[in-house]
């Protein structure tokens, strides 16, 4: 279902696909049934589908924030660090 330019997928398309509410879920249940309670790093299709993510971790009961380049360095790290710590289970 993913188009391709220049040989490659479209990252716009492949951020749609998988923001899908049912692969989003689907994360959090695998995660639910083989992880819980320990610490990750969830590599996402973009930054939307990242927030998405997290935010279906923490509706899950699950400690998790996004994290991206954009944001300033204090945030980053203090978010980072809250992984590190264990407050955080999940980093997006």
């Amino acid at each position: 279902e993913v188009k391709t330019v220049g040989g490659d997928y479209a990252v716009g398309e492949i951020q749609r696909l998988m923001a899908r509410d049912t692969l989003v879920k689907d994360i959090v249940e695998r995660y639910r049934m083989h992880a819980w309670g320990r610490k990750g790093v969830v590599f996402a299709a973009g930054r939307e589908h990242s927030r998405r993510v997290a935010e279906a971790f923490r509706a899950a009961g699950v400690p998790a924030e996004h994290i991206d380049g954009e944001m300033g360095d204090r945030e980053r790290e203090g978010k980072l660090e809250r992984l590190r710590l264990g407050e955080l289970w999940i980093l997006c």
